[in-house]
């Protein structure tokens, strides 16, 4: 039985005992009425509405996590130590290799005998739990936990969290009688009961509760347990072999990223409010019995008639059961006259019979016990009685006993005095006169000291007045050699400036030349450090590509760090730095070849038409030999006309091929940037 049920059975008690009485329902009838409109409730309410994804995903991860944990993974790690013959336990065929390797260990042997060492290999074979699956185990069972518990316990808190107030204010009047009752309250009370048992998340929350209390229970495993013990996984989570291709562990794995992405609380809350004001007839009624109680209460207490009602209140219940038996009598009367004049069964008669029998019984057993109490109190009183009188006596004793003290005490205190009175006097008389002896012989003492310094003094002004004058001699030669001094100092002075600025001019035009070498030197040297940094970052990137092309790509060579990442960022700068400087290269050197392969065919083309231009002429000559000189520079004007047009068509061809030669060398620079 909860403290909400025992209130109820208490006030339904209480209200049978003031709602048939007339007073008590005019009173209450009037509390009601009085300013009704005043009286007011307020119930706050947080209703959870729960998102039931996390929890079916949570569900079903925990069951592969379960299977994960139940295959207990591990891997035997061995430590060998070379130990003294005395401490080996066992001897393995690891043992006898590293004896075979290592015979310095064999001090001793006979032929025919057991080979015994002084010391042997033992290797000690241990399972080592903390494998790097079990540790993702761990770190997501205390990923689950955390992630649980804080939804969790929010939910409980809004769900089961009751807040409520009431507030009334009442200023009643009756005959002879005026009451003004104000009533505040304001409550919060969490994880009630009644809420949880009433609660429509009920079912969810308590699925909540059963994946929280799976999730402590593997945490619980031995395995877990072990692995514990170990430094804690940190994310990002490395996906091994096992995680990716383990039936459990790629569950386990898709529930980790799961919850590491799930961003959500997981839940909604919403406020509902329930406001009752005025009360009903029957709810008024209710409250009006706690202005009554509550007017009693403070009237019992500020008159302190709690005694006097006690006494009313058990003079009531005599009366009371009196009556009760008086009417039971009456009964047992009234039945033996009906079984007289009827001749009924006596059964009924004694069943009354008995139950009065124990009614006065009961009466019997609670005056016997009153009668002891009283006698118990008696003795006590009577024992009490006594004990004050042994005690006065002995009070009386002692304060005779302190009267005497106190008299003795006074009279050694009188002598006391007088003696100490008596000391005080004759030490004055021993002090004044030690006193005036000390005067006495201080005065004397200081008249001589007084004599004595007279004396001093005046030797003492005789012999500063002839320093003085030695001094001031001693000035004078010091003052002329000193001017003497200023002079040649100044002129030093003067000299050694002059020479200090002109070193100083020097040193300083040879520091500044100085730091702009070194300077020039540091930059030369960082311009060096850059280009051996590019180096060894091409070289780098060189070493990496050619493992990619060779399918070697596993570690060392991991880029998921930052840092990694970052280096290799500037490996890929460094190689398109080198790549367009070498591309600049190769172009100019495609550019002169092409350009030289081409002069060379047109020089080959030339010399070509010029052999058969000679071949021509010489024909002609043969022919033309008659012919006269004037006849020939005729002929050989049209012929260096057709020469020059040749000449201008050629170099036209010329300038043609190269610029055809430029644009295709363009575009296939293009090509390449873009590729």
């Amino acid at each position: 039985m909860n403290y909400l049920d025992i209130y109820y059975r208490a006030f339904i008690d209480y209200r049978k005992n003031t709602t048939d009485n007339h007073d008590c329902t005019v009173q209450r009838s009037t509390t009601a009425k009085a300013n009704s409109k005043g009286d007011e409730i307020i119930v706050t309410r947080q209703i959870c509405d729960i998102e039931t994804d996390w929890i079916e995903a949570i569900e079903e991860g925990l069951v592969h996590v379960d299977k994960a944990i139940r295959e207990d993974r591990q891997f035997i790690r061995s430590n060998g130590e070379v130990v003294d013959i005395e401490k080996v336990k066992n001897v393995s065929k690891d043992s006898v290799e590293h004896l075979a390797r290592h015979s310095n260990l064999i001090t001793k042997y006979h032929e025919g005998e057991d080979v015994i060492p002084d010391r042997l290999y033992t290797v000690e074979r241990l399972s080592d739990y903390a494998v790097y699956e079990n540790k993702f185990l761990y770190m997501l069972l205390c990923y689950l936990r955390d992630f649980i518990t804080m939804r969790y316990n929010k939910i409980l808190d809004y769900e089961y969290t009751y807040q409520g107030s009431l507030s009334m204010d009442k200023s009643i009047v009756m005959t002879k009688r005026k009451i003004d009752f104000k009533l505040s309250l304001s409550e919060e009370k969490k994880d009630d009961e009644y809420l949880k048992e009433n609660s429509k998340s009920r079912d969810l929350i308590r699925r909540i509760s059963d994946i929280l209390e799976l999730t402590h229970s593997q945490l619980s495993t031995p395995l877990m347990q072990e692995v514990s013990k170990s430094p804690m996984l940190k994310p990002p989570v490395t996906k091994t072999n096992v995680l990716r291709m383990n039936h459990n562990f790629r569950g386990a794995l898709a529930l980790y990223e799961y919850i590491s992405a799930y961003d959500k609380d997981g839940y909604s809350v919403r406020q509902e409010e329930q406001r009752i004001s005025p009360f009903k007839h029957d709810v008024a009624d209710e409250f009006a019995e706690i202005a009554m109680l509550s007017s009693f209460l403070t009237y019992e207490n500020g008159l302190n008639v709690k005694d006097s009602l006690r006494k009313s209140y058990e003079n009531e219940e005599l009366r009371r059961r009196d009556e009760e038996l008086k009417r039971h009598l009456e009964q047992l009367k009234a039945m033996r006259r009906r079984l007289k004049e009827s001749g009924e069964s006596p059964d009924e008669y004694i069943l009354a019979l008995e139950k009065t029998n124990r009614m006065l019984e009961q009466n019997t057993e609670k005056l016997n016990m009153a009668r002891q109490e009283i006698e118990e109190l008696n003795n006590t009183i009577l024992d009490y009685k006594a004990k004050k009188a042994r005690l006065e006596e002995k009070v009386a004793g002692l304060n005779h006993e302190i009267d005497q003290i106190n008299k003795e005490h006074e009279e050694k205190l009188i002598l006391l005095e007088q003696e100490k009175q008596e000391e005080i006097r004759s030490l004055n008389e021993e002090h004044e006169r030690k006193i005036d002896e000390i005067k006495e012989n201080h005065s004397i003492a200081l008249q001589k000291i007084c004599d004595e310094c007279d004396l001093k003094v005046e030797q003492i002004r005789a012999k500063i007045e002839e320093e003085r004058k030695a001094n001031e001699e001693a000035m004078q030669d010091l003052k002329e050699k000193f001017r003497k001094d200023s002079l040649e100092i100044e002129e030093q002075h003067a000299f050694r400036v002059a020479e200090l600025k002109a070193n100083w001019k020097d040193e300083t035009t040879k520091l500044a030349i100085l730091c702009q070498r070194n300077e020039e030197k540091i930059v030369a040297i960082e311009k060096e450090n850059e280009r051996l940094t590019d180096e060894r970052r091409l070289a780098e990137a060189r070493l990496i590509a050619i493992r990619q092309e060779h399918g070697l790509t596993s570690p060392p060579f991991d880029f998921s760090s930052e840092e990694s990442f970052e280096e290799l960022e500037k490996q890929l700068d460094v190689f398109e730095k080198f790549f367009n400087a070498e591309w600049k290269k190769t172009k100019t050197a495609i550019r002169k070849n092409a350009i030289k392969e081409f002069f060379d065919n047109l020089k080959m083309a030339k010399h070509e038409r010029k052999s058969k231009a000679t071949k021509s002429e010489l024909v002609k000559k043969k022919k033309d030999e008659e012919k006269s000189e004037q006849n020939i520079a005729k002929d050989e004007k049209p012929n260096e006309e057709n020469k020059e047009k040749t000449d201008t068509g050629v170099s036209e061809n010329i300038k043609t091929d190269v610029k055809n030669i430029n644009e295709g060398q363009n575009t296939n620079d293009t090509q390449k940037d873009e590729g």
